[in-house]
């Protein structure tokens, strides 16, 4: 799957290179939840084929430009209105959907 097309499908207002960032750092939260202990492991060795990745990398991608303009913010609240984030970054409920892989020492 090509993310970078299917999010600047999304949301054409943001820029080639804004977009392809987004998806680099989605790529980076799967890559560090699913493979905690092998930090070499990137695109190359090891696609995100499946179906369960391929929708977090979207989710986190949609996640990250929800969050634009808000920074790290745990709990803003004005006006009667409160928002909240559960994580800085990367909400839990997304970060629930992947179940890491230990590597093994040789």
């Amino acid at each position: 799957m090509d993310f970078v097309e299917v999010i600047k499908e999304r949301y054409p207002h943001i820029s080639d290179t804004k977009v392809k960032a987004i998806v680099d750092k989605a790529k980076m939260f799967y890559y560090s939840l699913r493979y905690p202990s092998l930090p070499l492991i990137d695109e190359e060795t090891k696609p995100i084929n499946d179906f369960i990745g391929q929708q977090f990398v979207l989710g986190a991608c949609d996640e990250q430009i929800q969050r634009f303009g808000f920074g790290s913010m745990k709990t803003y609240r004005e006006n009667g209105i409160t928002m909240e984030f559960e994580c800085a970054e990367l909400s839990e409920t997304l970060r629930r959907m992947i179940t890491p892989i230990a590597g093994v020492i040789s």
